[in-house]
């Protein structure tokens, strides 16, 4: 299957008042109502019918958020947004292909000053949360104060950590002043940091009272909540846009995707997330609609540098990824369903790629050279390693070790393997504890639109996200040259940069890249997507 480019985006410094009102909202999310090939046409409606109220859909989700607390979720569709939108709404809507700002957000207008080191947010007067307080300037410094400070450990921390002050000359009325230019702040707000809850809810949640009832000002409201079970939202009634169409929304999580599409197609959801490539291959033979978002560098294996693995000698690292093949991990995990296989960390199909960016050389003999130079030098280690990977109905998750072995055992590895951990389990020990010598990942993905969001916490020296631990002052220098772009031109020698510095330093083995894919019944009419994949349910009504 051929994925659409992301349309290219200009950062110019020139940039002026980015008016909510005045924007299109174009719905570029690629989608198939019948199943068919996706083609960024318009949402699916049903023919004639006009749109009614009533009924709930059962939401089956790739990732269950175990908390409501914004600051705490990653943000994007598949990983909390979804809920997180829902129940707060977002202060900005960007456009799922090109990041431009559309209609729909809390927000009127991001206004940048012509260095791109001061943001001016105003926004819509008149909203009230669910609460009945003012959806106001004070609340969203509330919000992003909560972000800057280390002690909540905030998912989203870097995302702020270029704003250096806040201050909301009147209600409606917040200026951002930036440590340095950034020209990519707004789509910042169509993530986490446009989650804004009510601050008597905050106050009373920070004080250390997690049973208090969450508020928010988006289109539906709070009803229940059970870790690792459901969250359950109604319609807002006072949303500022009007009342949705749907009286509630049931979000549930499946631990595996074969799972997931089996509720699916027994009637148990009516809308589901799916990120593995052989269930998207059956879901378009059965002719199912979807929408997928395009995102890149997204399957492959990560090494962790730190002195305390074994991979904190690069010549390891190397050795690995000279000896794995895309192909043989595309046909013998995934079923040869990969849409984009390759080991550039930049995939062609980006936007941002150029003929000029390395590739990762595949060499097996070298890469036991390698392995053996490295014994040599260390004469207690025998080869061992161990990965790391999270138990899935797929199988994908379980084959991935085995292939890994085929390949490095016979160039002088011994590779163990961890697979009996659940997703939950996996990130708690690979992404929190970082207690690891490789593991599978699918975090590196980008936006076509918006990279520097992403990579800067994967890839910038001492960030938490950073999960391989490498420091390196050439990647930091490439992703400070992202940050700033003001052209295509800047932004893809940028980008050629943060992908040559991924492979001189062996950071990880890329494999390919799979979009993520919502699915939807055809009883489930005008579902949209916005950017970061995240749907506005607000839209959607029930034939």
């Amino acid at each position: 299957m051929a994925l659409g480019r992301q349309s290219l985006r200009v950062m110019a410094v020139g940039i002026l008042t980015l008016l909510l009102l005045g924007a299109a909202a174009c719905g570029d999310d690629k989608d198939s109502s019948s199943g068919a090939q996706p083609t960024g046409a318009a949402t699916a409606t049903t023919a004639g019918a006009q749109p009614k109220s009533g009924g709930q859909i059962t939401y089956g989700l790739l990732f269950f958020s175990p908390t409501v607390d914004p600051i705490l979720n990653p943000g994007q569709g598949a990983t909390g947004g979804d809920q997180m939108h829902a129940l707060y709404g977002n202060l900005i809507h960007v456009d799922s292909d090109s990041g431009a700002i559309v209609d729909g957000g809390m927000a009127l207008s991001l206004t940048p000053s012509a260095d791109l080191t001061t943001w001016t947010l105003k926004l819509r007067p008149g909203i009230t949360f669910t609460s009945g307080e003012p959806y106001d300037a004070a609340a969203v410094i509330k919000n992003i104060n909560r972000f800057l400070n280390p002690a909540l450990k905030a998912s989203a921390r870097t995302n702020v950590s270029l704003i250096s002050s806040m201050e909301a000359p009147d209600s409606t009325t917040v200026v951002f002043k930036l440590k340095q230019p950034y020209g990519a702040l707004a789509p910042q707000f169509s993530g986490p940091l446009g989650y804004v809850a009510a601050p008597s809810f905050l106050d009373k949640w920070d004080a250390g009272d997690k049973t208090a009832t969450p508020v928010g000002a988006g289109p539906f409201k709070f009803e229940s909540f059970k870790t690792d079970e459901a969250l359950v939202l109604t319609r807002n009634e006072k949303y500022w846009a009007g009342p949705a169409y749907l009286d509630s929304i049931k979000y549930v999580s499946i631990p595996s995707p074969t799972g997931t599409y089996q509720a699916f197609q027994s009637g148990q959801l009516q809308v589901a997330n799916l990120y593995d490539p052989p269930t998207f291959q059956q879901v378009q033979k059965d002719k199912v609609p979807f929408k997928l978002w395009n995102i890149y560098g997204s399957i492959g294996t990560v090494f962790n540098s730190r002195p305390e693995s074994v991979f904190g000698d690069i010549r390891l690292r190397q050795a690995v990824a000279m000896a794995i093949d895309p192909k043989l991990v595309n046909d013998r995990v995934w079923g040869s369903a990969l849409p984009i296989v390759g080991s550039q960390f930049v995939a062609p199909e980006s936007s941002w790629s150029s003929p000029t960016n390395i590739k990762q050389p595949l060499d097996p003999a070298k890469a036991k050279q390698l392995v053996d130079a490295v014994k040599k030098d260390k004469p207690g280690w025998d080869g061992s390693v161990n990965f790391v990977c999270y138990t899935g109905g797929g199988g994908a998750p379980e084959n991935a070790g085995l292939t890994l072995k085929s390949v490095l055992d016979p160039i002088g590895f011994n590779l163990s393997i961890t697979k009996s951990l659940d997703t939950n389990q996996f990130v708690q020990q690979v992404s929190v504890n970082k207690k690891f010598d490789m593991a599978c990942w699918g975090g590196w993905a980008f936006l076509d639109y918006d990279p520097y969001s992403q990579l800067f916490p994967s890839f910038y020296s001492n960030q938490a996200g950073n999960l391989s631990g490498v420091n390196s002052p050439t990647m930091d220098a490439a992703l400070d040259a992202l940050r700033v772009a003001k052209t295509p031109a800047d932004t893809k020698a940028a980008m050629g940069k943060v992908n040559d510095d991924f492979i001189n330093q062996s950071i990880g083995a890329i494999h390919g890249a799979n979009p993520t894919v919502d699915i939807y019944t055809t009883k489930v009419n005008n579902f949209t997507l916005m950017g970061r994949g995240i749907p506005l349910l607000q839209k959607v009504w029930l034939s």
